[in-house]
């Protein structure tokens, strides 16, 4: 007998199922170029929110 310590058990090919399926939702990807144009519309609008504010003090 020779060294079985190298062997190692595999199912036969025609047990191993080729395509399996999924019971998962499948996800939505998130495009980065998507947040960045978000953010940036964000931090827009915050600098516009503060000028108005701005503005409204020194009118007073």
């Amino acid at each position: 007998m020779g060294c079985l310590d190298a062997w190692i058990e595999v199912a036969p090919a025609l047990l191993i199922p080729h395509s399996k399926t999924s019971n998962s939702p499948q996800l939505e990807t998130i495009i980065e170029e998507e947040l960045e144009a978000e953010e940036y519309d964000n931090e827009s609008m915050s600098s516009l929110y503060v000028e108005i504010i701005a503005s409204d003090f020194f009118l007073l």
